[in-house]
């Protein structure tokens, strides 16, 4: 019976992950770059951009038909989950790049910088609850707010490399994100002997407040030790990654390497 469960909820989670994603019409071509960004163009100039590096996330907008042709990006999707329920958000963004033709492929340019804006929907499921309307719009805004500020501490202030390839595995780009960053952001947790019983961590209880003193600014103080982040990265972790990598891989990353179409 808790084998069928565990297979049910994995299903449900899937299923709803599935349904989050931007649907397009019938794809014109797809441009691929170093085997981590695909960028979908649909006949109709829908243009959906993802990579490995963002999990669950989406750069959406359209490109136009001119030389060079122009994906202009007017929205993000974002999708994260845990085995007890996910977190779906949508931004209004913008954001501009051009396709110059080079040989057999193509690069790109950044003629403006991607931005996230207003939140245009949030839900959130925790167990058998669902936050939906305006409720689940200001739960998942508070969420992708402290996500992004956490990303910004850990990058600008404290100087922990700008992308990190996986939340768990070893990539090109060195250790992954839980082994690097989590285990500066919560070692009550990762460095902890016996990690089976998480509840006190949840309920606050052994949170190092002398830790979150030393190591993180005061306005991060009472979200670390109420167990507020800890939250956010057990609940949405490939948010977290994606929002981590999201400023590198739209506005780095995406000049360095040369699209091939497919």
């Amino acid at each position: 019976m808790k084998q069928k469960l565990i297979i049910l909820v994995v299903a449900l989670t899937t299923a709803v992950s599935c349904a989050t994603r931007e649907k397009t019409g019938p794809v014109d071509y797809r441009l691929y770059a170093g085997g981590e960004l695909t960028i979908t163009v649909a006949r109709d100039g829908k243009t959906v951009m993802t990579s490995t590096l963002l999990p669950g996330l989406e750069i959406i907008g359209e490109t136009d038909r001119s030389n060079p042709r122009t994906f202009s990006v007017t929205s993000v999707n974002m999708f994260g989950n845990w085995p007890n329920g996910w977190t779906h958000c949508r931004y209004e963004a913008s954001g501009t790049y051009t396709f110059v033709e080079s040989g057999n492929g193509l690069w790109v340019n950044v003629t403006a910088p991607l931005e996230l804006w207003e939140i245009e929907k949030g839900e959130i499921r925790y167990f058998d609850t669902y936050f939906r309307g305006d409720n689940g719009l200001h739960k998942a805004r508070q969420r992708v707010d402290r996500m992004k500020e956490l990303a910004r501490f850990l990058k600008t202030d404290r100087h922990f490399p700008k992308v990190s390839g996986s939340m768990k595995k070893k990539t090109a780009y060195g250790d992954g994100f839980i082994n690097v960053q989590g285990a500066f952001l919560f070692p009550e947790y990762y460095n902890r002997k016996d990690v089976s019983d998480i509840g006190c961590l949840e309920r606050g209880e052994t949170w190092d407040s002398g830790y979150t003193e030393k190591e993180f600014p005061e306005h991060l103080h009472d979200l670390r030790n109420s167990g507020s982040l800890w939250r956010d990265f057990e609940e949405a972790p490939q948010m977290l990654l994606s929002l981590y990598n999201l400023a590198f891989v739209a506005n780095e990353y995406i000049e360095k390497f040369q699209l091939y179409r497919r």
